[in-house]
């Protein structure tokens, strides 16, 4: 398997984010796949690519695709705390 690898360094520049922020989408999910050699961490061009075009937006309002959010519930905690 040959595949364009980056490390996370030159991941986050790719992507125009913070190497910290995409080492926390690692944690928390959300960010783009990536492989893991030994203590190693490199993402592949393709894959960073795809996930770029899955998580582009027309307009602010719309929901991630793997948010948990439902964008038809209008509920929020805050606005029935505040009730």
């Amino acid at each position: 398997m040959q595949f364009t690898k980056l490390n996370v360094s030159e991941a986050a520049t790719s992507l125009g984010v913070s190497k910290s922020w995409l080492d926390k989408k690692r944690l928390d999910g959300g960010g783009p796949e990536y492989h893991k050699f030994g203590r190693r961490v490199l993402y592949d061009i393709n894959d960073l690519q795809v996930w770029a075009a899955r998580n582009k937006r027309r307009h602010t309002s719309e929901v991630s695709p793997g948010s948990s959010v439902n964008a038809s519930d209008k509920s929020h905690p805050k606005s029935e705390a505040s009730q």
